[in-house]
């Protein structure tokens, strides 16, 4: 599984063993599970999955966790991403000795955009927009 970008399978919390069941059935779905006070995540898909359950190597806090989170592809975001990525080869040129534009994320295809297409007049109208539609959340 190659995808790049993940949404929510569902908002519920799943057992070790509910959510590798999960997975099992569905190649498709991926198990997460975020490391109490800590913002590393261990990310489990059937790539990565041994044959026997026995064969799981695991820390213990992560299999007695009960808060796991599957997750599916995003293919709108990823539809959207290279939709992106072709409109910036139409307007900039990228120099292909240090990027790939067709492997290009969100913030690699943000920042060849605003070194390249971006004028100060424009950022400026691009920060106020996000301010005026409420899209930056406030610190309070």
């Amino acid at each position: 599984m190659n995808y790049v970008y993940w949404k929510h399978y569902d908002n519920k919390n799943y057992s070790f063993d509910d959510a590798l069941n999960i997975v099992r059935k569905n190649n498709e779905i991926q198990m997460r599970v975020r490391k109490p006070n800590s913002y590393n995540e261990l990310r489990i898909d059937k790539d990565n999955l041994p044959q026997n359950n026995e064969d799981i190597e695991l820390p213990l806090w992560a299999i007695k966790d009960q808060y796991w989170h599957l997750y599916v592809p995003d293919y709108d975001m990823e539809y959207k991403v290279d939709e992106l990525r072709d409109y910036l080869e139409s307007v900039c040129d990228v120099d292909s000795r240090f990027y790939d534009v067709q492997k290009m994320d969100i913030l690699e295809i943000f920042t060849q955009l605003d070194d390249h297409v971006l004028t100060d007049q424009l950022r400026m109208e691009i920060i106020f927009w996000l301010r005026d539609n409420n899209m930056i959340p406030k610190r309070y």
